[in-house]
């Protein structure tokens, strides 16, 4: 007997809620696997994914361009037309000062309905709904579906260069939409789907000084001195206007509407925050210099992130940063620009939103809010090679990834998991149901 669609759809709802205790230990278990970035070695993760799909009988690719940094793809064949990529990274930021974590960042605890650690939010937990999804959608007949791969990947946190750039570079991801499990959001009560994320710009200053003893410091140049005042000038980038597309005002009041909901700001910053779409932010993150307490720097380095919203041409942004530290009235600055990539924004009315919004309201039962990303996700690496709609939804907390005491619940992973699975069978390029 053939199933309809509805009948097809409750039997993910009841499989996923049937796996929580399996999803939740799979979140704790990916968090356990070191993959922190830097050095952001993924194979002893890629190798624990490996394990649980051999144990259901689902053959899956293990891609490296480094040794050591790996990627893995599973691939469900469907009957429906089109192709649907799921993109999802494995390396974590370093755990930072561990006596501000009330739980060990890389124990997985569980605690009351939370699961604790570095990358539970960003996003070893939106890893591990990913592949339960994969394994409910593997129990259904190909006709319910479209094709869908799942892709686990390396070094989104340092550029992508061995992960999602390469892959698609070198024509491995091909699809017809992507969705992007890098995201944040408050399940199942208010989801969110990301439709666009800002570009950056990080920008290096070096400076040059003299040398001297620090007991004659007028005898030197200090370089830190040099670099400090370079880097203020830049800042002021943050006072530049950006002349934002009109078609994105009422996804950025969304933004900003969930942002206020889901985070407790200060007075001071939440003026900040209202800023954040229409100037630049440029934020001083890495600063190196000196070789000793009583010598005289004569070199000193920094890095800026500086992050712009989508529609802006980058271009404009690099000339008056170069401006603003040639103004800031110090020689022997030297500026460069080590990576940029500009941001993007898909049409809310496009045919794969219609249908993914449509998946997120089942599985949710709440219409979703649509916002744009302040930061960046792998996105921005496949957009640059490959041209299909690409559209956020993951199971982190808002305001968690990279902080200390990092979490995630099990409702996020549990929702997450309808979501995976439910999109592939509402999807088709030929609009079908």
């Amino acid at each position: 007997m053939v199933k309809s669609m509805d009948e097809v759809v409750k039997t993910v709802f009841q499989e996923a809620e049937r796996l929580q205790d399996e999803v939740t230990t799979l979140c704790s278990e990916l968090v356990k696997v070191p993959s922190v970035n830097p050095l952001g070695v993924t194979n002893d993760v890629v190798e624990y994914i490996h394990s649980y799909f051999d144990d259901i009988d689902l053959p899956c690719e293990v891609l490296e361009r480094e040794a050591g940094k790996s990627n893995l793809c599973i691939r469900l064949q469907g009957e429906k037309a089109g192709k649907i990529l799921w993109l999802g990274h494995l390396d974590v930021v370093p755990a930072g000062d561990l006596s501000l974590w009330h739980a060990d960042p890389f124990g997985g605890d569980l605690i009351g309905d939370r699961v604790y650690g570095r990358g539970t939010s960003d996003m070893k937990g939106a890893c591990a709904s990913a592949m339960v999804a994969t394994k409910i959608l593997s129990r259904m007949t190909p006709d319910h579906r479209c094709t869908v791969e799942f892709w686990f990947t390396c070094d989104e946190e340092t550029g992508a260069e061995n992960g999602v750039k390469w892959l698609s570079e070198t024509g491995r991801l091909r699809g017809d939409v992507c969705l992007i499990g890098d995201s944040s959001c408050d399940l199942p009560h208010h989801p969110t789907i990301d439709v666009g994320c800002k570009g950056y710009l990080h920008m290096a200053l070096k400076a040059s000084g003299v040398t001297a003893h620090g007991s004659q410091p007028f005898l030197g140049d200090n370089a830190i001195d040099k670099l400090i005042t370079a880097a203020n000038s830049a800042k002021r980038v943050e006072e530049l206007r950006l002349d934002v597309p009109a078609s994105l005002e009422p996804v950025i009041r969304s933004t900003l509407d969930d942002l206020k909901r889901a985070i407790h700001l200060r007075p001071d910053q939440l003026a900040k925050l209202k800023r954040i779409f229409h100037y630049p932010t440029a934020s001083l993150n890495m600063i190196e210099g000196g070789v000793k307490i009583n010598v005289v720097p004569d070199h000193a380095e920094a890095e800026l992130d500086v992050r712009v919203t989508l529609g802006i041409a980058l271009d404009a942004v690099k000339n008056r940063l170069v401006a603003l530290v040639k103004n800031s009235g110090v020689t022997d600055v030297e500026v460069a620009f080590t990576r940029s990539q500009g941001g993007y924004y898909e049409d809310p009315n496009s045919p794969a939103m219609t249908k993914f919004i449509k998946a997120v309201e089942i599985a949710t039962k709440v219409p979703p809010t649509l916002k744009l990303l302040s930061g960046g996700t792998d996105a921005v690496h496949l957009k640059a090679n490959v041209d299909i709609p690409c559209l956020g939804f993951g199971v982190g907390v808002q305001g968690m990834a990279h902080v200390s005491n990092e979490y995630t619940t099990v409702e996020n992973l549990v929702s997450g998991t309808k979501v995976y699975a439910i999109f592939p069978l509402l999807y088709s390029v030929d609009g079908s149901p």
